[in-house]
């Protein structure tokens, strides 16, 4: 869901253009910020407007439960909090809209939580190829036109580059991203892969995550690369526990790069280093190789 709504403000090819029209962009990912009784909010997206004067807190929910608490603290959110600690330009918050959004097939047990608690935000259903608005409506029409007629689109057409992981992620989807790169890092000739500089290389929205979900994604990569530099990569990959008082973050040598080699044992050493990052995925995946925490 949030690589979709991601692609939608972005515009991504496939995806309908009616976000991107109306100037829609992703302002925040996972940012707490404190509603107008200092009680802390932290909508999975906020996305904003110039063009339309809009804010939308996009709140989804996987199962059909609502928390009658969260959306207690969303009623409390003032446009002023929006722009004072969620730090979206106020030419984009002249009107929110805190958005729920659910599976369709949880609609009655979504739309009793809204209706029992009076709160009259915005539920948008998601069905197999469309997103449709189920109940109450939102400040600005022409996101009620796009929502009560439908938007409709492909699945297959979602990019899913813009965060291709999260905090809750297996840790062989977070080594898809991880290792390759840092192959890459050795084919540009880098003799460090710095820990905050690979987090950006491989989630190009990392830089609009809030802090605590930051640290949280640090944690993921951390892992993976503490693991793969104790096992299947020891001979390429060191952790230097002195570089962080210089580089600010973890930091890993790079000890051994093909790069260096001659033409053919380049190729063969390309070759094997594709061979390690295959089996280590596999561990990954099997659990043979257990991540430290």
């Amino acid at each position: 869901m949030m690589n979709l709504w991601i692609g939608l403000c972005k515009g991504a090819h496939g995806l309908p253009n009616d976000f991107i029209n109306h100037g829609y962009c992703i302002r925040a990912i996972e940012r707490t910020f404190a509603n107008s009784d200092m009680n802390d909010v932290k909508p999975e997206l906020i996305a904003s407007s110039s063009s339309l004067g809009h804010t939308m807190l996009l709140e989804w929910k996987e199962g059909p439960n609502t928390v009658h608490d969260q959306l207690l603290r969303y009623s409390r959110v003032h446009t002023e909090d929006i722009c004072d600690k969620a730090l979206v330009p106020p030419s984009e918050c002249k009107a929110h809209d805190v958005v729920v959004i659910g599976k369709l097939g949880f609609q009655e047990r979504l739309e009793l939580g809204l209706r029992n608690g009076g709160f009259p935000f915005p539920l948008l259903l998601v069905g197999q190829n469309n997103i449709q608005l189920a109940m109450n409506t939102f400040q600005r029409s022409q996101l009620n036109e796009i929502f009560q007629r439908g938007l409709t689109y492909e699945p297959d057409t979602v990019p899913m580059s813009y965060v291709p992981f999260d905090v809750d992620s297996a840790p062989d989807l977070v080594g898809e991203s991880v290792i390759p790169k840092v192959l890459e890092y050795m084919h540009q000739r880098k003799s460090q892969v710095l820990l905050e500089s690979l987090c950006h290389d491989v989630v190009p929205m990392y830089s609009l995550m809030g802090p605590d979900y930051k640290e949280q994604m640090r944690k993921k990569v951390k892992r993976v690369m503490r693991k793969a530099s104790e096992t299947k990569f020891s001979h390429y990959l060191k952790w230097n526990s002195e570089a962080k008082a210089l580089t600010s973050t973890d930091t890993w040598d790079i000890v051994n790069n093909p790069i260096s080699l001659s033409t053919d044992k380049r190729t063969q050493e390309y070759q094997r280093l594709r061979g390690l990052q295959s089996a280590f995925l596999q561990d990954l995946r099997s659990g043979q190789e257990r991540l430290p925490f």
